[in-house]
């Protein structure tokens, strides 16, 4: 995974690249009361020894900040990544809907103005 965490404090002088495990996940919530949302969780090192485990979670009312940051951080890989995602879901969000037919990436466009038939 591409993540990248790096961690400070006021003790420190620099920013550490000393996290490790970075992983994102959606969890889905089902039962009562439970939310959807996605986790981003990590580990570090603890200065008295040990582990420290850290999840951020991102619940859905932070997607929208979350895409307008993206697209702020570099636009053209924000929309290619969202249209894929949504291209992804068509079939869930519209099940009964047909998708392209398997000639028609192969067949040739028509020009402007030109009737079929």
């Amino acid at each position: 995974m591409q993540i990248k965490v790096k961690a400070s404090g006021e003790t420190e002088a620099f920013w550490k690249n000393d996290v490790y495990g970075v992983r994102m996940h959606s969890v889905i919530g089902g039962r009562k009361g439970e939310r959807s949302f996605v986790s981003i969780s990590f580990k570090r090192a603890s200065k008295g020894g040990g582990v420290l485990d850290f999840v951020v979670e991102l619940p859905p009312e932070v997607f929208s900040e979350l895409t307008a940051a993206m697209a702020r951080a570099d636009r053209d890989a924000a929309v290619v990544a969202c249209c894929g995602v949504l291209l992804e879901q068509m079939p869930l969000l519209f099940p009964g809907a047909a998708g392209p037919s398997p000639s028609s990436s192969t067949a040739r466009p028509r020009k402007p103005g030109r009737a079929s038939g």
